[in-house]
Parts: C-alpha cells; structure tokens; sequence
C-alpha cells in the first residue's frame, strides 16, 4: 500500500510538471496581453485644442518648433498628475469650441474664460487665474484711455473670438473693429497706426512689452479692466469622467503648490 501510494504521487508530481511546462508559455502570454490592456487603459491619449497666439500662456517656440508656455507646462503636470498622454493640436482661438463639438480635440487648453454662453456648449475645469484686458497704445500717444467709453471714434484691435468683438458691437460708437489671430499681428498694426489702440490680455501684453522693450508701444497706464475673469480648461459638455480628472489633478497641484510655482515661472503671480 505503502509503495503504490508513493508511486501515484510520484506519477502525478511529473504529470503537474509535464502540464506546467506546457501551459506556461499560454500562461505568460495571457499575462502579457492583461498587462498590455492595463497599460493601454492608464496611459489613455487625449487631443488637446490650444493657441499658440499669446505669451505667456501659449506660444511657439521657432527654435525647437514646440508649443511653449503656462498652458502646455500645466497640461503636462496634470497629464503626470493623473497618468495619461496628450497631443496638442495648435487650433485658431475662434475655433476650439467648434473642435471639441466635432470631437476632433477632447480638452481645451487655452485662456479662455469661463463665461455663461460658453458653459451652453462646454464644461470648465474649476478656475485656474484670474485677469482682466489690458489696452494697448503707441507710446506717444497721450490719450488717456481710462475705460470702454474712451474708444468712441477710435479703431479698435481685438483677438479673434473675443467676447469683446459683440460687447464693442452692442456699444455702436467704435469707428472700426480689427480682429487678429495673434498678439504680435495686433501689435505691429497698432504700432503702424494700422488701429488706434489692442484689447487683449493684460498678462500677455505685459510680458510681450517686456520682451520687445522697444516696441514703441506702451499699456495705457489708467486703463481699468472692464470684464475681469477666470480662465479654466475645458471638456465637451457631459463629459464628467473626464472633467473630474482635470478638476482632481488641479486640487493636487494647487494643495502641493505645483500650481503656483507655474505661475511664478511665467510671471503670472
């Protein structure tokens, strides 16, 4: 008894071995697909819709030819922050909005701010910074340009897309609305008199005056911002997964103070 018991044991052992060596490799493939499906799931790629018109948010970089700024460098803290990928897609501020409805981009990364009617279309991300328009003038020019009541009669540059283009409108007293893809576009025309005075950014005027300090412009010195707002990042409207991956990834900068050390990189402290 004693002996056959050995036997059926030994028999079994070298049967369980003979199985091991053949469903291992089956095995080990089964573990590298379950492996391959988990990467593909944590690493998903999003498109991001962003500008490359306005320093110190976004801007392209001639030298490497790379999206440079605040936004991408934010992008990518919450793309480590929250383990996925991204590709930006360089888009016309006017047409992001229209990109995410298409769902040729699924975030929108740019200064755009977080008002009523855009929220009709698309979900913001909690708020990121918080700024008002600046206006631009020549640096002779002794106007003083104090608020939105001063441009009667005047030619007036603006970004593409603004909300300022209709509240301008609605006023009925500008002379003429000049719409620029860039912020160096709206520059040189005020410059060259090609328009009396820019609304854009204060941010991005202030950094762009500081980097060309002979621009021969100047930001009008008592000018109020009218519209101050909050910008935020963006997703199609219903997105909620997505959306609470942005907002998570933004608590964690800003309670770790990632977020702030962006802003002073930028000068937008």
């Amino acid at each position: 008894m004693s002996t056959q018991c050995t036997l059926s044991k030994s028999r079994f052992n070298k049967t369980a071995a003979g199985l091991g060596r053949i469903l291992r490799p089956f095995t080990s493939l089964l573990l590298a697909g379950s492996l391959a499906f988990a990467g593909t799931v944590q690493a998903q790629t999003y498109k991001v819709g962003t500008t490359t018109s306005g320093m110190p948010f976004t801007f392209l970089d001639l030298g490497s030819e790379e999206i440079q700024g605040f936004v991408p460098d934010l992008m990518q803290a919450l793309a480590d922050e929250q383990g996925f990928t991204y590709e930006l897609v360089p888009s016309r501020f006017d047409s992001l909005i229209p990109a995410i409805g298409t769902g040729k981009v699924q975030i929108i990364a740019a200064p755009m701010y977080i008002t009523e009617e855009r929220e009709k279309v698309v979900d913001f991300t909690q708020p990121i910074y918080t700024y008002g328009e600046g206006l631009l003038q020549q640096a002779d020019d002794t106007t003083d340009y104090r608020s939105l009541d001063d441009l009667k009669g005047k030619v007036v540059g603006l970004e593409t897309g603004t909300t300022f283009i209709e509240i301008l409108r609605k006023r009925g007293d500008i002379k003429d609305i000049k719409t620029y893809g860039s912020s160096v576009d709206l520059m040189r025309d005020v410059a060259l008199g090609r328009a009396d005075v820019g609304l854009w950014d204060a941010p991005i005027l202030a950094f762009q005056l500081q980097k060309n300090p002979n621009a021969k412009l100047k930001m009008a010195p008592d000018y109020r911002a009218q519209m101050a707002g909050s910008i935020g990042f963006s997703v199609k409207d219903g997105d909620t997964e997505l959306l609470k991956k942005l907002n998570d990834g933004l608590d964690a900068l800003k309670q770790d103070g990632r977020l702030d050390a962006l802003l002073k990189k930028w000068t937008l402290e």
